[in-house]
């Protein structure tokens, strides 16, 4: 996985210029009728374009062409009415064509409102996470799951018996694991947002970018000079560092060897892989040369932002490919206390009662409604609105969102099935506690009725 340090730097001045970017088209436009007349011998003087010109009846003569104000619109009217409205429809259409290249970019996604859902991964993770960590400036860490799974477990060290040894070993034990690879799954879920929010910070920065730089290459055109229309792509390098640094924190607060290894955490990195940096330069001498000079800039821009999110996407729809083949990194499967294990206890038996009232009553119902919590905040969490733009940006108007949302389904359908293994699961050693102690017939009856509640299972399916 990338770190922190190959993190492209987004132009954050040009990036907050985006929100008035409908002051650059004026500037712009004006700029390239000044520089097609300059092809056409007009020099610019005062309010008028003058061309030195020949009239067949009057000789040597000079025309006057109205300019435009200063946002580009008006003017193409020579000073006197008795000559054509040529120049008058001919700015027209050098206005349109500029809008309809810049049409497609205004209204990019704004990444504070993909900050917004971010912040609400952050929520998540606070509950899921024990260490408080900063995650693409977004809060993270600090929930109490962690040491109560913890706690349990040493409660657990301090008696003996098959029982409590079996579930100590196949439940709380898993159940630990098994919760800091739901945290890391639903980081790298969030840490699809981060890129989204990296990608359109840039995209923004560079269309701000890409109209300054026109205006500059057809103000030195309307001179009679050239410009090198020098531009560095690198969409894909901030979605791949915006990536790294949401993910990274929650990687260095788990448990060495744990929820890494099992869930493959590869970042966007290694994901596909063309040049994540790309200089690109024009040469700009007339009017044609600035306009596809800056409909070739926005067209590469596109395919960066087309291809960062095509990482995003085979990411997520790798993780999805992924997870079920490794079923029990995300699943707890309990196994259920049979009345014969109880029975069975070995030579030692030591249960303390207060710490089976601890934890069958206080500690995993904790934890179960922790979880429950976690999975409740994530029904806040969306891609869709935030990312929307142009159907002809990137992926689509909803970018990568589907495979978004799949993931997030998949997600809160294994907390609420973990949420249930926690409650029966905890339910299923109460009543072998029980049955130990009483050796009952009632006890005995509640105990199998409980493991057969177990084996039907819970109705929701997350890997379906």
């Amino acid at each position: 996985m990338n770190g922190t340090k190959d993190i492209g730097k987004v132009d954050k001045r040009a990036e907050a210029r985006y929100q008035n970017l409908d002051s650059l088209i004026g500037p712009l436009k004006r700029a390239a009728i000044d520089a097609y007349m300059r092809d056409l011998k007009f020099k610019l003087s005062g309010k008028f374009y003058e061309r030195e010109g020949r009239d067949p009846e009057d000789g040597p003569v000079t025309r006057y062409v109205h300019c435009p104000d200063d946002k580009g619109e008006g003017g193409g009217k020579y000073n006197t009415e008795l000559l054509s409205d040529h120049y008058v429809h001919k700015f027209s259409e050098i206005r349109n064509k500029i809008d309809s290249i810049l049409e497609p970019w205004f209204d990019l996604p704004n990444p504070g409102t993909i900050r917004t859902e971010m912040g609400d991964v952050g929520k998540v993770l606070q509950v899921l996470q024990a260490a408080p960590s900063e995650q693409g400036g977004v809060i993270a860490g600090a929930g109490t799951l962690y040491k109560t799974i913890k706690d349990t477990e040493e409660m657990l060290n301090q008696m003996a018996s098959a029982t409590v040894s079996s579930f100590s070993t196949n439940f709380v034990g898993k159940l630990d694991a098994i919760t800091q690879n739901l945290t890391l799954g639903i980081s790298l879920w969030g840490a699809s947002l981060a890129a989204e929010k990296g990608i359109f910070e840039e995209a923004r920065a560079s269309v701000v970018l890409a109209v300054e730089k026109a205006t500059t290459a057809f103000r030195k055109v309307a001179k009679k000079e050239s410009d090198n229309f020098d531009f560095v792509l690198k969409v894909i390098k901030v979605a791949i560092g915006a990536y790294a640094t949401f993910v990274n924190p929650t990687l260095s607060v788990l448990q060495k060897g744990v929820a890494y290894a099992q869930t493959g955490a590869n970042g966007l990195g290694e994901i596909a892989g063309e040049d994540d940096e790309r200089r690109v330069t024009k040469n700009v001498g007339s009017y044609a040369e600035g306009i596809k000079s800056l409909e070739d800039i926005l067209h590469l821009l596109n395919d960066n932002i087309e291809n960062a999110e095509l990482k995003v996407e085979e990411n997520t729809k790798e993780r999805l490919k992924e997870m079920p083949k490794n079923k029990e990194a995300f699943d707890i499967e309990v196994q259920t206390i049979e009345d014969g294990e109880t029975i069975n206890q070995g030579k030692e038996v030591r249960i303390d009662p207060a710490y089976v009232e601890d934890i069958t009553q206080r500690k995993l119902p904790e934890v179960a409604e922790e979880i429950r919590k976690a999975k409740g905040k994530m029904k806040y969490v969306s891609m869709s609105n935030c990312v929307s733009r142009h159907e002809n940006i990137g992926i689509g108007p909803s970018g990568p969102s589907f495979h978004f949302d799949r993931m997030k389904w998949r997600l809160t359908s294994l907390l609420q099935e973990l949420a249930w293994d926690v409650d029966n699961g905890n339910k299923d050693f109460e009543l072998a506690m029980a049955y130990i102690r009483e050796r009952g017939e009632a006890s005995r009856k509640k105990l199998e009725a409980m493991n057969q509640k177990i084996k039907e299972g819970h109705y929701v399916d997350p890997w379906a």
